[in-house]
């Protein structure tokens, strides 16, 4: 299973700005739904001078009451299987997901999770995935959409990039919608990275 790392280093100067000023560090995890292209906060935390952020290529599924995902919302994953397998579905009835059937065989070649709505109601779901911030590790949500009664979605797991900035509002845990300019970071072919922040924006590099 393949482990990323980074690390983001503040002065002291600026790590006293940003929590002085009511800032966070925020990171997104694009999204692909069909062609459209969604970010989402996938954590959120107050810096330190020296903050380490470790996940894995894990996830597991979530389910939440259904409401209108505005910005702002914060999703948080009140029923959840984790970890969960790609390819097996994954049904949902009375606010929780059922037990797999003893001998159950995922679908060949899916590499998607299926999350079936077996309930009466519409309701939220997506993917989680653990996280590691600071020493303190968290499963967080990383993808969020409706899925009406009685119907199903394939989740794909989404590329291994993420974008880091600064954000006015807390979340801890959770998913919330954004837009923002950020620094952009792909763990496709490097696994550890070491970011600084300049006093304005995120940078590579050390300080």
């Amino acid at each position: 299973m393949q482990n990323y790392e980074l690390r983001i280093e503040i002065s002291q100067k600026e790590t006293l700005n940003i929590n002085n000023s009511g800032y966070t560090i925020a990171i997104t995890k694009p999204t692909h739904n069909g062609l459209a292209v969604s970010k989402h906060i996938w954590l959120s935390f107050q810096a330190f001078e020296i903050n380490n952020i470790s996940w894995n290529c894990e996830y597991g599924v979530f389910g939440s009451p259904d409401h209108q995902i505005l910005p702002e919302t914060q999703i948080k994953s009140f029923s959840f299987q984790y970890p969960a397998k790609p390819g097996i579905p994954y049904k949902f009835s009375d606010n929780a997901f059922l037990p797999h059937p003893p001998g159950e065989r995922e679908e060949q070649g899916n590499a998607g999770y299926i999350i079936m709505n077996q309930s009466q109601t519409s309701a939220l779901f997506g993917l989680i995935q653990e996280v590691s911030v600071n020493d303190a590790s968290t499963k967080y949500p990383v993808s969020v959409e409706t899925i009406p009664p009685y119907q199903s979605k394939l989740f794909l797991p989404p590329h291994e990039e993420i974008s880091v900035f600064l954000h006015k509002r807390i979340n801890r845990g959770g998913t919330i919608i954004v837009e923002s300019d950020a620094l952009t970071l792909d763990f496709g072919t490097e696994i550890s990275k070491v970011i600084h922040f300049n006093g304005s924006a995120f940078e590579a590099g050390g300080l």
